[in-house]
């Protein structure tokens, strides 16, 4: 619109013969005034200005060319002037709104590259954060694993130690037990030996004298001493070898016992090292739920062997107290031990524990 002007004004001058008047940087200040309206949102808006300028400017050049042609040559080159002067002030004004336009559009420019500078910082400072998070969670998980490790070892060291007592008592008792049977053996073999020696030495008194009842009531007094004395040894040995097998199975029983309650003792500790929603969600939950069952059956299991043994034991103890002669007692107290649950797969768990903590820090 500015270059028509220009060139509608410049054709007038010439037509009537005056002096062309320079226009520096028009030119430049039209390139520079469409540049500023390309780079604004507005160039639209501005557009359709022109079009209305160049509309009205027209209309105004056709009124303004009628009124020179009818008008005296000075008077036309007095128009001329004053027309070119007010578009230059119209040109100055727009190069100034636009001028306006871009400072406006830099201040806009400088806060959102503030506003991206300070949204890159926060995001450097959350990735740092984050990474000194992953790197405590591996901190924390490396001293679970070397937590497990050692109870693991403390564990195995006790279970083989416990073993290796286990075995050299059972094979001392039963070394003692064989001990103790063989010289009961013998002594009831040496007893019914001097008792058909005196049934044999009372018959023969008899015969050689039937008439001497004195002395076959001392006799018969000795052999009823020694029934008795006899059937008090047989008691007194029945006695000792029913609490010597009484007390090889109460340490049977009582170290079973005695390793159950160890047991639920340290899972209830590792247990109270997690939340119980942690272990709940794992997938091996199933597995433990049923370990801790087993060991819940199996201290119930022991302590009845226990109170049915003890029951056992008095029952004979009190046929032993009567007098009644107990054939093999060490068959008559056989106790078949029930077996152990088997231990937590400790190293299955941590790893899902492992597995799911690393998820959490990944999501």
């Amino acid at each position: 619109c500015q270059e028509e002007i220009h060139d509608e004004v410049s054709s007038e001058n010439e037509g009537n013969g005056s002096d062309k008047i320079e226009t520096p940087n028009s030119d430049e200040d039209s390139r520079k005034n469409n540049t500023l309206g390309s780079g604004d949102g507005n160039g639209v808006t501005e557009s359709s200005d022109h079009i209305e300028c160049n509309k009205a400017s027209q209309s105004e050049m056709s009124t303004k060319e009628r009124q020179m042609q009818t008008s005296p040559p000075e008077t036309r080159d007095k128009f001329s002037q004053t027309k070119e002067s007010d578009l230059y002030k119209e040109l100055n004004k727009k190069i100034q709104d636009l001028n306006n336009q871009l400072a406006a559009s830099i201040k806009d420019l400088s806060i959102l590259t503030k506003e991206l500078a300070d949204k890159e910082a926060t995001i450097a400072r959350m990735e740092n954060s984050h990474k000194m998070t992953i790197s405590h969670m591996e901190q924390e998980r490396q001293k679970l694993v070397e937590f497990h490790r050692v109870f693991q070892d403390n564990v195995k060291e006790q279970f083989s130690k416990n073993q290796m007592e286990l075995k050299q008592t059972k094979e001392g008792l039963l070394k003692e037990m064989k001990d103790m049977n063989a010289a009961h053996v013998m002594e009831i073999a040496k007893l019914i030996k001097e008792k058909n020696s005196l049934l044999k030495e009372k018959t023969e008194l008899k015969q050689s004298l039937n008439s001497m009842a004195n002395v076959e009531e001392e006799f018969e007094s000795k052999y009823s001493m020694l029934q008795k004395n006899m059937k008090i040894m047989i008691q007194k040995a029945q006695h000792s070898h029913l609490q010597t097998i009484k007390s090889y199975w109460e340490r049977q029983i009582t170290s079973l016992k005695m390793r159950s309650i160890e047991k639920i003792s340290n899972m209830q500790s590792w247990f109270s090292m997690f939340p119980p929603a942690e272990l709940e969600d794992l997938p091996s939950w199933g597995q433990i739920r049923q370990n801790t069952v087993q060991c819940s059956d199996f201290h119930k299991t022991i302590q009845q062997m226990e109170v049915k043994f003890q029951a056992r034991c008095d029952e004979l103890e009190g046929k032993i107290a009567r007098g009644e002669v107990m054939e093999d007692l060490a068959t008559q107290l056989v106790l078949t031990l029930p077996d152990e649950p088997p231990p937590l797969p400790l190293d299955k768990i941590h790893k899902e524990i492992t597995e799911k903590h690393l998820k959490k820090i990944s999501e």
